[in-house]
């Protein structure tokens, strides 16, 4: 028999034969870790950097957030990903809210996106420039087929 995960290790051990209640399932161990998580972290806003950014044919949206000292799987699924208002794009720095869920199968968690914004006026700065020294837009009819402007109107 297994023990219950909320109660401290000590517990199961009355005595000496006590050993096999001690030990605890995998998929437990792994259920319970998922709980605690998703009920402890059910809303939360983290800052950092799109890495490895993937749009699936799906329309979901696979990314990861880092910083300097650690990396956090994201998903963004395609309803979400419609409404951001920002095209996502690797070395971005971005605040995304969601949630923290786990695959208790593989012992991995991720943050599931809900809003995505870019951080700090800096980002934004950066985008407009960016996006305003791309090529200038073009004719849409050939010179050739264009005719002058009178000199004077009639």
């Amino acid at each position: 028999m297994a023990r219950d995960v909320g109660q401290p290790h000590h517990a199961t051990r009355r005595h000496a034969g006590a050993a096999e209640s001690s030990r605890i399932y995998v998929s437990e161990l792994s259920q319970a870790l998922k709980r605690r998580i998703e009920e402890s972290f059910s809303y939360v806003r983290v800052r950092g950097e799109i890495s490895g950014f993937k749009r699936h044919s799906s329309g979901h949206c696979y990314l990861a957030l880092k910083d300097a000292d650690a990396l956090l799987d994201a998903v963004c699924w395609r309803q979400t990903a419609i409404r951001l208002g920002i095209k996502p794009e690797d070395g971005m720095e971005v605040v995304c809210t969601g949630r923290l869920t786990t695959f208790p199968g593989r012992s991995k968690y991720q943050l599931v996106i809900d809003t995505m914004e870019l951080a700090g006026i800096g980002a934004l700065l950066k985008l407009l420039e960016e996006r305003s020294s791309a090529s200038p837009p073009k004719a849409s009819s050939p010179p050739s087929a264009r005719r002058r402007c009178p000199f004077s109107p009639r």
